[in-house]
């Protein structure tokens, strides 16, 4: 992890990315030659993640680090802030300001987040295909083809569960005086009995 927060910046970090530079190049006319939502392909899922991989160097330093460590890699606050060398009020901070970053920007521009999006991976994959930025034979994140429309599927899903997961977190239950896991064994079929 060190090596890493030490590493010279990449040519990727030098291109000094923005979130409105970003939703610009994304705004670009598709032209003819965009992929069907249905249509399966390597270059729709190359596209998604290097969408991803920009969106991330839109953030600066501190907040991509982050956001790596607190939502993709999803460790605890307190030890993500020990490896940053940080206070865990500062590592919430950060991690809470690079979400509603990338959470606005996602909603405003990915078609995979909102329907009124403007951007869709299909379409984008077509332009780039055609400008000779992606090419099938060799792509550098991609591994199997995908399709918009099943990844927009499998996101809705994903936040389907968020919103479940939200509203138990929002529960305050009574606290129990007897033990949760004697309860739930009870639930379950009794305690096996020794031999």
């Amino acid at each position: 992890m060190n090596y890493i927060l030490d590493v010279k910046k990449s040519a990727v970090e030098r291109l000094h990315l923005s979130f409105e530079r970003m939703a610009e190049d994304l705004g670009l006319d598709p032209g003819p030659g965009g992929l069907l939502e249905s249509e399966e392909s390597i270059l729709i899922d190359e596209v998604k993640v290097g969408c991803t991989l920009g969106m991330l160097q839109c953030l600066d330093r501190p907040h991509r680090l982050a956001f790596v460590l607190g939502e993709i890699l999803e460790m605890p606050g307190p030890e993500a802030a020990e490896v940053l060398e940080v206070e865990p009020a500062l590592f919430r901070k950060r991690l809470q300001k690079a979400r509603e970053s990338m959470v606005a920007f996602l909603r405003a521009h990915c078609g995979l987040v909102s329907d009124a999006a403007p951007c869709r991976c299909n379409r984008q994959a077509g332009r780039l295909r055609a400008a000779g930025k992606v090419d099938a034979a060799s792509c550098d994140y991609a591994e199997r083809p995908s399709s918009f429309r099943e990844t927009r599927q499998v996101i809705r899903q994903v936040e389907e569960a968020r919103q479940a997961l939200h509203v138990h977190r929002s529960t305050q239950p009574k606290q129990s005086s007897i033990d949760f896991a004697r309860r739930l064994v009870d639930t379950l079929g009794g305690r096996l009995e020794a031999n």
